[in-house]
């Protein structure tokens, strides 16, 4: 029975096998391992293990210099890595593993850049179309007549700026030779930096056409390219511009600056090209704090999902706004400020050169032409005649005026008067053009501050209840100042965000925590001066 159970019958021969398994080999220790090559764009750096064949797997990871947190290159897990443009300035090291050890390399680096100076079309045209990843080519200054250059590989195309030139004197035109200056058939990065592109004429990107790739654009000018189709001077896929100009621009269908389906176009002046930016495919292009040469909406000069406000809108003001016959006023034109009134110049601003011509009524001014320098030109205004007088600055066709108040002598206006709750026999008195005042007797007798405001055109007065040591001027023309020594200096608050500096009226809170700033664009309020915020919300 018992055999029977295990199938076995009596007389049956049963044979019994052992099978004996070997112990798996331990991995051989590795000890070290080291990069070979150049840290360069395009270079091919090898990890070399000691033992040679030892590591089973890779890792490679970048990191900025010194001691930052070192990042996974996405996908670098092969013995060899060739560094792109996003490692330029990064430091490189590599993990070589098995599955009983690892070792980590020194680190090489930073990252170089492949660099060819060129100076004629034909060196451009070639090393265009060579076929090296992430290579700058430096452009001598001059006018490249050139055009129809395929582009082989990410390439960084700009002026050569540590020499002092740019896009006014590096200059690539096209010749209207109805080819796009460059073509990018293969997906792949193309920047443009301090550079001209001019004269482009194509059935698509007049200037550049890239189906796949996409395109960087800072401190660049654009100008009398065209397309038949769509993107006069741009096509592609997604683009990123930054302090560029695109102006005389045009195409047949959308875009006549860039057609693209996503990126982000800021601190641009894009002006006469029609639709001056257009989206395709599904993306969204964000074109916001940029200068469309209007104060107006300029959604109208977008085509599809193209998000354009906030825009950049032109201002103008007068440093003083009240003068005698015979002083001068500085008037400055900025394109620094937001259509939501914000300061946006500590993000970036249009691009330099940006013309501004100026215009006067009741006297002279000199200059007629100024150019943008961080976003604001100037001039100087010298009256003829008292009076009001009416200065003008017009960019891109959009014009805006400021007045300027011309007396025959000194003003000597007391235009606010206020009471230090503490001691009220400190009287604080501000006179238009002369500055801020105190009295410690009741207005017995008066006696100067001893460092004024450096505006001086005062319109109001405030002590801070809750420190009545501590007052604020408004001024017209220089925004708000402020004292903490009961009036005897003064300093003028950072005025953040307060687009219109010509304050009329000034009042604090009954704690003091609070200040309300009454101006010609309407009401702000600051808790300290420093930063203010629009409050228009159903004023005229």
């Amino acid at each position: 029975m018992g055999l029977k159970r295990y199938g076995l019958v009596p007389g049956m021969m049963v044979i019994i096998a052992l099978v004996l398994v070997a112990p798996v080999a331990a991995q051989t220790t590795i000890t070290g391992v080291t990069i070979l090559g150049t840290p360069a764009v395009g270079t091919v750096l090898t990890a070399v293990v000691t033992p040679s064949g030892s590591a089973t797997g890779y890792q490679w990871y970048r990191i900025i210099p010194p001691g930052s947190t070192a990042g996974i290159i996405p996908g670098a897990i092969y013995d060899t890595y060739t560094p792109g443009l996003g490692d330029i300035g990064y430091n490189i090291y590599v993990t070589a593993s098995n599955s009983d050890s690892s070792a980590t390399s020194p680190q090489a680096g930073p990252v170089l850049a492949s660099i060819v100076t060129v100076n004629t079309a034909a060196e451009l045209e070639t090393n265009v179309s060579n076929p090296v990843h992430g290579e700058i080519i430096i452009l001598e200054p001059g006018i490249y007549y050139a055009n129809d250059m395929t582009v082989a590989d990410d390439k960084i195309i700009e002026a050569d700026t540590a020499h002092g030139h740019g896009p006014w004197d590096t200059i690539i035109d096209g010749s209207y030779s109805g080819n796009s200056i460059f073509t990018d058939p293969g997906s792949h990065s193309l920047s443009i930096d301090n550079l001209t592109l001019q004269n482009g004429v194509s059935a698509n990107g007049g200037a550049i056409y890239t189906f796949g790739g996409s395109v960087t654009v800072t401190s660049s000018t654009f100008t009398g390219c065209t397309a038949g189709g769509y993107g006069g001077a741009i096509y592609a896929d997604s683009v990123t511009a930054t302090f560029s100009t695109f102006t005389g621009c045009t195409a047949g269908g959308y875009g006549g600056a860039i057609y693209a389906s996503g990126g982000t176009i800021h601190f641009c002046r894009i002006y006469h090209d029609n639709f001056g930016a257009s989206d395709h495919n599904t993306a969204f292009l964000n074109a916001s704090d940029t200068w469309w040469g209007t104060n107006n909406d300029p959604s109208g000069y977008a085509f599809g999902r193209v998000t354009t406000s906030p825009y950049l809108v032109l201002g103008i003001s007068s440093s003083p706004a009240t003068m005698t016959t015979g002083g001068t006023s500085t008037i400055s034109a900025n394109l620094t400020y937001d259509s939501n009134g914000m300061d946006t110049s500590g993000s970036g601003t249009v691009p330099d050169g940006t013309p501004v011509t100026f215009t006067a009524s009741g006297g002279s001014i000199s200059p007629h032409h100024a150019a943008t320098d961080s976003g604001v030109a100037s001039t100087t205004f010298t009256p003829s005649s008292t009076g009001t007088a009416y200065i003008t600055a017009t960019v891109d066709g959009q014009s805006v005026t400021v007045p300027v108040t011309v007396t025959s002598g000194t003003s000597g206006a007391a235009t606010s008067i206020v009471i230090d709750p503490a001691t009220p026999a400190d009287v604080y008195a501000g006179v238009d053009g002369l500055g801020i005042y105190r009295s410690t007797d009741s207005g017995g007798s008066w006696t100067g501050a001893t460092s004024q405001p450096a505006n001086t055109h005062i319109k109001a007065l405030v002590v801070n209840p809750a420190s009545p040591t501590h007052l604020f001027a408004a001024t017209y023309g220089g925004g708000v100042y402020q004292s903490s020594d009961s009036g005897t200096t003064w300093t003028a608050c950072p005025n953040t965000n307060l687009a219109n500096l010509n304050v009329l009226s000034l009042v604090a809170n009954p704690t003091g925590t609070t200040l309300y700033a009454g101006t010609e664009a309407g009401v702000y309020t600051s808790p300290d001066c420093g930063s203010w915020t629009l409050l228009n919300n159903g004023l005229p």
